[in-house]
């Protein structure tokens, strides 16, 4: 630099104007250049990191999907033995059996036919992904919308929402009616004024049948819905190891 200072001084000294002008030109453009190159080298390192952040997302992504899809199988594997108890409890609506018959079938499944199962997705990554950064960082847009889709369906609505409603409502309008003065004096060990086990009509109850029969069709639509949200994740998994691969 002392150099090129000095330099600088014998031109203008010489007069030697258009000379010192091309000379300054080309300080002007070794500067310009220079910076240039720093900002393409900051950019190719911005880049860098936004991949590498990308990736780490997206194996977190890809490690949610796997544990939503073993959690619809279940759900899935649920919806079958919930079936078999559905249909055992209406076997009660025969006019062949006794009311203690009736009572025995419902004692058997009264505390599995309360239960249901239900999916919803774990979405900390992609939570993780949008409070942090952006869903733009991920650069190929298939699997940025397809993530999108996913994550963004109501997952708590519709025919899901509907097996929660559906088994409460049997289980609040219905289950007291089998409470009568035998099965109490069996269940607590006193004597009430419940109405005799002889009495009851529960095989003429038509909306305990109709929402027994009403639970089979919304637990095969639920199963129609979870298949096809399994198929949706695991495309989504195998666009996430091809990207990743």
């Amino acid at each position: 630099m002392r150099f090129l200072h000095h330099f600088r001084k014998l031109m203008i000294k010489d007069n030697r104007i258009g000379r010192y002008l091309l000379y300054a030109i080309g300080e002007i453009l070794l500067v310009v250049i220079g910076i240039l190159i720093a900002l393409q080298i900051n950019s190719w390192n911005s880049e860098r990191q936004d991949r590498k952040k990308e990736k780490a997302y997206l194996m977190d992504i890809h490690e949610n999907l796997v544990q939503d899809s073993i959690a619809i199988k279940n759900v899935l594997n649920f919806n079958k033995e919930k079936v078999l108890i559905v249909r055992d409890m209406m076997t009660l609506f025969s006019e062949t059996l006794t009311n203690q018959q009736r009572g025995e079938i419902f004692s058997k499944n009264m505390m599995d036919f309360t239960s249901y199962e239900v999916f919803t997705p774990t979405k900390t990554s992609y939570n993780n992904l949008l409070n942090s950064e952006s869903i733009d960082l991920i650069s190929d847009k298939n699997i940025r919308m397809d993530l999108s889709d996913y994550y963004g369906y109501d997952y708590t609505g519709g025919v899901q929402e509907r097996i929660m409603t559906q088994n409460r409502s049997i289980v609040d309008n219905t289950y007291y009616k089998f409470m009568t003065k035998e099965g109490v004096q069996n269940m607590l060990n006193i004597t009430t004024n419940m109405p005799l086990e002889s009495s009851l009509k529960i095989h003429e109850d038509q909306q305990f049948l109709a929402g027994l029969m009403g639970t089979t069709v919304i637990i095969d639509i639920q199963n129609n819905l979870l298949n096809t949200i399994l198929k949706q994740n695991k495309q989504l998994r195998e666009e996430i190891n091809s990207y990743l691969n």
